[in-house]
């Protein structure tokens, strides 16, 4: 054999060695997540962590899953969802979440998620959930009461 066609071999066997790597790494992965539970943790840590109740998590799986994207070997719409919360609550970079509590997503997939999850929430539950007044006496209403209950003025918006 010539020196370069050694180099290319020693090449191709590092590129294929890489790719079983990454294809075990990825697998393990998925294994991780499939495994998690978050919601056996306890409701106080479950609160922590991504800042809603058990039962106000359910009812966004059972009214956003619906509506996620359906691919064969996707991440299953309860992974989406805890990592966008997980997200919201920390602000954390998306790494570091997709790291953490079990999710084992890589940063890409945890900001496809955010993505997903936050189109979901404005286009079928902010109509529902998120309200704003529309008139000058609502706002100037909105405002009053904010006033009285913070000492705070000029703010449209509150609790």
């Amino acid at each position: 054999m010539l020196p370069n066609q050694i180099l290319n071999r020693i090449i191709g066997l590092q590129e294929d060695e890489r790719r079983e790597y990454y294809r075990h790494f990825n697998m393990e992965r998925r294994i991780m997540r499939e495994e998690s539970d978050p919601f056996t943790l306890s409701n106080s840590l479950f609160k922590d962590l991504f800042r809603l109740n058990k039962e106000m998590v359910h009812f966004l799986l059972l009214n956003l899953s619906p509506h996620m994207q359906n691919r064969a070997l996707a991440i299953e719409p309860r992974h989406k969802i805890f990592a966008a919360l997980y997200f919201f609550a920390t602000g954390s970079y998306q790494r570091t979440i997709g790291q953490s509590w079990n999710l084992s997503l890589s940063q890409q997939s945890v900001s496809r998620c955010i993505k997903e999850v936050s189109n979901l929430i404005v286009n079928h539950l902010a109509p529902d959930w998120i309200l704003f007044p529309n008139t000058p006496n609502e706002i100037n209403k909105v405002k009053a009461q904010f006033m009285r209950k913070t000492r705070f003025p000029g703010v449209l918006g509150g609790y």
